[in-house]
């Protein structure tokens, strides 16, 4: 059955912010090796970062980089934090430069296909994640995001795959057990995503997000007094009102509910 657009637009958020989650390398930039540019600067954008403060550090990066437009470093730095705050045309230019310049750096082509999934580009990110498969094929961070690529793109079989896969290099990852729940949710097996998902969210660390998708999962199974109890704990009545209009909306037009 093909997929409603509107619907599979509407999970576009989720999964982007779901993807590559966890387990990527700090955001923090490597301040060794950088003779262009003072430590002083350097450390100043990082604690920005850091500490949360990604448009103050996306600056800081922004005129690093005018100063050196090749230390891939920064670039990396300066990526995430645009992806943070939705810059995310810069997002993909920057770490498109990153690539260039070095091609065979895993988590440039992360980033990139990061930035491509949260435009909807899923056939992008994954030509971009196939030289960094092909280079570290036990790379977790790879096969989540090659997922999260393969669920925009309809194919939940395959998402799923990828997600095991990950699991399977590092159990622990938080990151890949989310999405194969919201992927299973998507594919139209809630019944398997819900128990998934309601681990996770009872950690005391867990994010709104991971929430958000087990509420999806009850919406799409038709539960929805578990699903707007979830979301009620995260938003006001209207807001959580809203998301459930749109999961019994979901589940009408994939003949899921």
């Amino acid at each position: 059955m093909r997929r409603s657009t509107l619907a599979m637009a509407g999970m576009v958020a989720a999964l982007a912010l779901s993807a590559c989650t966890g387990e990527p390398a700090t955001g923090r930039v490597n301040l060794t090796g950088d003779p262009d540019m003072t430590n002083t600067r350097m450390r100043m954008a990082a604690a920005a970062q850091d500490s949360g403060n990604m448009a103050v550090a996306a600056n800081m990066y922004r005129d690093l980089l005018q100063r050196n437009p090749d230390n891939v470093p920064a670039l990396l730095a300066y990526t995430r934090a645009l992806i943070s705050i939705g810059e995310i045309e810069e997002a993909k230019t920057a770490a498109g430069r990153a690539v260039q310049l070095d091609p065979n750096n895993t988590d440039a082509r992360i980033l990139l296909a990061r930035g491509q999934i949260a435009s909807g580009d899923s056939s992008g990110a994954i030509a971009t994640l196939g030289p960094a498969r092909a280079a570290a094929p036990r790379d977790a961070r790879i096969a989540n995001a090659l997922g999260v690529a393969m669920d925009m793109a309809g194919r939940h079989g395959e998402a799923q795959q990828y997600y095991q896969e990950a699991l399977e290099i590092n159990p622990r990852s938080v990151a890949a057990r989310n999405n194969l729940g919201l992927s299973l949710a998507l594919a139209g097996q809630p019944q398997q995503a819900v128990p998934m998902l309601t681990q996770l969210a009872r950690s005391p660390s867990a994010p709104p997000r991971i929430r958000h998708n087990l509420a999806f999962a009850y919406g799409v199974a038709g539960d929805e007094w578990n699903a707007m109890s979830v979301l009620r704990g995260d938003m006001a009545e209207q807001a959580a009102s809203s998301n459930m209009a749109f999961y019994r909306v979901f589940g009408q037009t994939t003949g899921r509910r």
